[in-house]
């Protein structure tokens, strides 16, 4: 089972996006298991968010809790990407 914390406001961006008829996805995101790939990521998640205007993006939380908030504090401070993170 897949348990979502929904970030503050997500709610209001689905109702939003369902008055207005409009299509929306979430997309999601894997920690990585190494710097050379958390480096790589985060020029993923800042191009995909940029192209494709997904309503968030998710993190899946890992192996590491810390490192999965690491990489969406600077995701949402840095890229200015909402995230979410997902506990599995």
């Amino acid at each position: 089972a897949t348990s979502t914390i929904m970030a503050p406001g997500s709610i209001d961006l689905i109702e939003e996006a369902l008055n207005e008829n409009r299509r929306f996805f979430a997309l999601e995101f894997f920690p990585p298991k190494t710097v050379e790939g958390e480096s790589n990521l985060y020029p993923r998640i800042e191009k995909l968010s940029r192209q494709l205007e997904p309503l968030w993006c998710g993190l899946t939380l890992g192996e590491s809790a810390e490192q999965a908030l690491s990489i969406g504090h600077t995701a949402q401070s840095v890229l200015s990407v909402d995230m979410q993170l997902n506990v599995t």
